[in-house]
C-alpha cells in the first residue's frame, strides 16, 4: 500500500508537471504572437485538468482576435472550467447562452455566481427580470437584484434601481426621495449618469426640494466630464434663463459641446438657435 501511494503522488507530480509545462509554454506563445501554438498547447493542458488553461483557451475562441472565433469550441471550454468553479469561466459562459437566447442557462449560471457575490451577475440578471427576457417580467425581482449589486457597489445597478423608482409601476412603488438618494450615491462615486439624473430631480423638485441652483452646479460637474446630456440640460438653463441670467452665447457654447459628445438632442438645439 505504502509503495503504490508513492507511485500514485509520483504519477500525479509528473502529471502536474506536464500540464504546468504546457500552460507555461502556452503563455509564452501567447506572449511572442504564437496564437496558434498558445491555444493548442492552452487545450491540452485543460485536458489534463488544468482549468485556467481551459479558460484561457475559451476566450481566445470566444473574442477571436488573434484565432478564428468559435463559440462552441470557447463555450465546451468554458463549461470545463466552470464545472470546476473557475467563475469567470462560468461568466463568460452565461454570457455566450444569453447572446444566443438561452436565457434559462444564462439564468442558472448568473444565479450561481450572483449567489457568489459576483455583482457583474446579479446586475446582468437584473436586466433579464427587469427586460422581460425569456422569463416574465418582474420589476420587483430586478430591484431586489439591483440592490444586492447597488450595496456592493456596482454604480450602474445604483442608477438602474434609482430608475425604477422615479418611475414606479409593475409592483414598484414610485419613490422619488429614494431615487435621488440612489442617483446621489453614483455621483458622489463619479458615475456622471447619476448627477445628470439627480440634476433632473432638482430641477423638477421631484422628491427633493426644487433647487435650480442645486441642478446648474450638478449638470455642469457631469457636463466638465463630457456628460454629453448634462451640457444639453445646462444649456437650456442658459437658453431660457432659468435659475441663471438667460445667455444665448452660453447656451449655444453648451448645446456645441454636447454636440461634440455625439449627443443628438445637443446638435438639434444647437442648429436652431445658431
Amino acid at each position: 500500500m505504502k509503495n503504490s501511494f508513492k507511485i500514485l503522488v509520483m504519477l500525479l507530480m509528473l502529471c502536474a508537471f506536464s500540464f504546468a509545462d504546457e500552460f507555461d509554454e502556452a503563455l509564452e506563445a501567447e506572449d511572442t504572437g504564437e496564437y496558434t501554438k498558445a491555444v493548442q498547447l492552452y487545450e491540452k493542458a485543460c485536458g489534463k485538468g488544468n482549468t485556467q488553461a481551459c479558460f484561457n483557451a475559451g476566450t481566445m475562441y470566444d473574442f477571436g482576435d488573434d484565432i478564428r472565433k468559435n463559440l462552441t469550441k470557447a463555450s465546451t471550454l468554458y463549461k470545463k472550467a466552470c464545472d470546476k468553479n473557475h467563475n469567470d469561466a462560468c461568466y463568460n459562459l452565461a454570457l455566450i447562452h444569453e447572446d444566443n437566447g438561452d436565457y434559462a442557462q444564462a439564468i442558472k449560471l448568473y444565479k450561481k455566481l450572483c449567489d457568489s457575490e459576483d455583482t457583474d451577475a446579479c446586475f446582468n440578471l437584473a436586466l433579464i427580470y427587469e427586460e422581460g427576457s425569456g422569463v416574465k417580467k418582474d420589476y420587483a425581482q430586478a430591484a431586489k437584484l439591483y440592490k444586492l449589486a447597488c450595496d456592493k457597489e456596482d454604480m450602474d445597478a445604483c442608477i438602474n434601481l434609482g430608475l425604477l423608482y422615479e418611475y414606479g409601476g409593475n409592483g414598484i412603488k414610485q419613490d422619488y426621495a429614494y431615487a435621488a438618494k440612489l442617483y446621489k450615491t453614483a455621483c458622489d462615486n463619479d458615475y456622471m449618469t447619476g448627477c445628470y439624473n439627480l440634476a433632473i430631480l432638482h430641477e423638477d423638485g421631484s422628491g427633493v426640494k426644487k433647487d435650480y441652483a442645486k441642478a446648474i452646479k450638478l449638470y455642469k460637474e457631469a457636463c466638465d466630464k463630457d456628460h454629453g446630456l448634462s451640457c444639453n440640460n445646462l444649456g437650456l438653463l442658459y437658453d431660457e434663463g432659468k435659475g441663471v441670467k438667460k445667455d444665448i452665447n452660453k447656451a449655444l457654447e453648451l448645446y456645441k459641446k454636447s454636440c461634440d459628445t455625439g449627443t443628438n438632442l445637443g446638435c438639434k438645439n444647437y442648429e436652431s438657435l445658431k
